[in-house]
């Protein structure tokens, strides 16, 4: 189950941004996510009865009166939305609009518009990695680590979470420019990336995307020519 959320904050950002709609909507990806959701919904009626520790008290409660009245006023909510299969109920919709061409209601620009609202829905499913903290806390506050073993790991939490900002900020620099159609004067029609490869696109995102968290401008004016310069602004 952890590995599922784990690997979830990695490949669904990835495959909503970069991923071609034959690739999307094909049915490895499918299985995937549906074996995803899955675990989910598996996960949000197993937190109806995981004791809780009361931070005021210092207890686990087990009492299932007060576990599910806890749980629905704190995380209920956000897993529901990230459990829910928004984006698969639009892709549904699509299909039958191609399955009814004659209807003036679905048209191709309408069923543009369905396959990128259900793109934009696909990443509530980040939502997820509140359930990765949540179980990462409960593990530390379990084997009761001491203070080395603590920080050691807190700072390795810390580099985790950066790494993963870093990939989905590449993976957002490049759906949003998907999402307009790839124009011309975008970042990604000035370097003529649109047709390449996955991993020439996602290159060229986290560059841009490490840029901007470094708060160099290199993101936005292009990447500097040269082997020994590129060496130097990247050293």
């Amino acid at each position: 189950m952890l590995m599922t959320m784990g690997l979830n904050t990695i490949v669904v950002p990835l495959g909503v941004s970069f991923f071609t709609e034959e690739i999307y909507t094909g049915s490895v990806w499918i299985t995937y996510i549906v074996f995803s959701d899955t675990i989910s919904i598996i996960d949000l009626l197993l937190n109806f009865y995981l004791g809780y520790t009361d931070e005021d008290m210092e207890v686990i409660i087990v009492d299932p009166k007060q576990i599910k009245n806890h749980y629905l006023k704190t995380w209920f909510v956000i897993d529901l939305i990230a459990a829910l299969p928004v984006e698969y109920i639009l892709l549904i919709q699509r299909t039958i609009g191609k399955l009814d061409a004659s209807s003036v209601e679905y048209t191709g620009s309408r069923i543009t518009r369905i396959l990128k609202l259900a793109r934009i829905m696909g990443l509530l499913r980040l939502l997820r990695f509140s359930s990765l903290l949540r179980y990462t806390k409960s593990w530390e506050e379990l084997h009761h680590w001491n203070m080395g073993i603590s920080r050691f790991l807190g700072l390795g939490y810390w580099i985790i979470v950066a790494i993963l900002f870093l990939h989905w900020n590449a993976c957002l620099q490049y759906l949003i420019v998907s999402l307009q159609g790839v124009p011309k004067n975008s970042w990604v029609g000035l370097l003529n990336i649109k047709d390449k490869s996955l991993k020439v696109k996602y290159s060229f995102s986290i560059f841009r995307a490490l840029c901007h968290m470094m708060c160099l401008d290199y993101g936005t004016i292009g990447i500097p020519t040269g082997n020994i310069l590129y060496s130097y602004n990247v050293s």
